[in-house]
């Protein structure tokens, strides 16, 4: 028999991991669609209030402070959840949509402009800017860590310069996981950052 409790923590967990992929209310669908469950039926109102009930819980959390060495925490419904990172996560999402939305063509418009330094296995697939525009885009699109859909999406020219899921370190030179988590953080931190390194 399944304990409640644990399984109503386990999908108010996986909703709190969504909105660090997402990071937009109006990508609710998303974020429920791979909640599923309780999330996924509720009407969209309430759906968008848990989302806000999250984000203003956050705000409450990072402005009381406390003696956590992590940061602040939000006990999220009995889930601990890291307020600054989804916080920052959120504003840097938000960002990105925010320039995204100002293009009629994403695709084949936005472009970062501000030099990122290359990462150190960008030349062996030439990795380039245009490829940091379209991995932004595919974030927007798929969520952040979704990058086997990322890399399956053949408008953002990327499945021959990310490493498919199955392959292991050793076997490819192509960026895996941990690489384009590391790349697209320090881009979305410039956004976060209001360094403007995009069009528009």
């Amino acid at each position: 028999m399944v304990d409640k409790d644990s399984a109503f923590s386990s999908v108010i967990y996986k909703a709190g991991s969504l909105v660090l992929k997402f990071g937009n209310p109006s990508q609710i669908g998303s974020i429920v669609m791979e909640v599923g469950g309780t999330i996924e039926a509720a009407p969209t109102e309430a759906q968008i209030e848990l989302f806000d009930v999250l984000i203003d819980g956050c705000r409450e959390a990072v402005k009381e402070g406390n003696l956590d060495p992590k940061g602040p925490i939000l006990d999220f419904f009995g889930v601990p959840v890291k307020a600054n990172e989804v916080l920052n996560r959120v504003q840097e999402l938000q960002l990105l949509a925010k320039r995204i939305s100002r293009y009629e063509d994403p695709i084949a418009q936005f472009r970062v402009l501000m030099y990122l330094k290359p990462s150190n296995w960008s030349k062996g697939c030439g990795w380039n800017q245009i490829d940091d525009a379209r991995l932004l885009l595919g974030i927007h699109y798929h969520g952040f860590g979704n990058w086997e859909k990322i890399r399956l999406d053949e408008r953002l020219g990327l499945t021959k310069k990310i490493a498919p899921v199955e392959l292991q370190h050793h076997e490819t030179f192509l960026p895996r996981a941990p690489n384009l988590k590391d790349r697209a953080s320090a881009l979305l931190e410039m956004v976060g950052n209001h360094l403007c390194p995009f069009l528009g």
